[in-house]
């Protein structure tokens, strides 16, 4: 049988990927006017595509117009961080709990993966890659619990998550934290009690968002 060849992604898809990266790294930081021709260039990608890509990134709420002045990276509000981790505290609790008692021996495997390189690479002092796996083991339960409306739904919002993150690349007692409370995440789920792996994952969205919301404060 022949092997069937993967569809390659749309200019528009590369474009939109790019830039979405950009924004959640803080690479484009909030504010930043996004030029079409300069992302052109950058890119090697034309105009279509670039323009479609900053349509579809601002009906996700990464990119806002401001008529006459040209598409922005939006900035990230004190509501934005509110209702992004309600909806995270609700969902994934859910999402957690249905991983426990659906996961898989692969699942188990990605999973301790993700725990070990994020305190490894913190460890070596490489904390965007330790901050990458931390986003990485919320991926792994998203996806494990099977529920493809849940897991599409969530992907938006974490976009939205991974932005603000990165900001806490320069916060290592912070991500010494996130290490220690994934890891209890993760025994709880090993040990199938899917009871404690939702009051603890729930315990460590609220503490997340506890710990974003005095950083927004602070800089006000």
């Amino acid at each position: 049988m022949d092997k069937i060849m993967e569809k390659e992604p749309s200019k528009q898809q590369l474009a939109y990927e790019k830039i979405k990266d950009s924004i959640i790294k803080n690479e484009f930081l909030p504010d930043t006017l996004l030029v079409e021709r300069q992302l052109c260039t950058n890119m090697d990608i034309s105009r279509t595509p670039v323009r479609d890509a900053l349509r579809r990134l601002a009906g996700e709420g990464l990119v806002e117009f401001i008529p006459d002045k040209g598409m922005f990276v939006s900035r990230i509000r004190l509501e934005d961080i509110i209702e992004i981790y309600e909806l995270r505290e609700a969902l994934e609790s859910m999402a957690v709990r249905l991983f426990t008692l659906r996961k898989t021996e692969e699942d188990l495997k990605i999973m301790e993966g993700c725990v070990e390189q994020q305190e490894s690479s913190f460890n070596k002092g490489d904390y965007s890659l330790s901050v990458a796996k931390d986003m990485e083991f919320h991926e792994v339960y998203i996806k494990g619990a099977k529920n493809l409306r849940m897991e599409n739904f969530l992907r938006t919002i974490h976009d939205q998550t991974n932005r603000v993150a990165f900001s806490t690349t320069n916060d290592l007692e912070r991500m010494e934290r996130s290490i220690h409370q994934h890891k209890e995440v993760l025994e709880a789920i090993k040990s199938s009690d899917e009871v404690l792996a939702e009051e603890l994952i729930k315990k460590h969205i609220i503490d997340t968002r506890e710990y974003h919301m005095s950083k927004f404060y602070l800089i006000r």
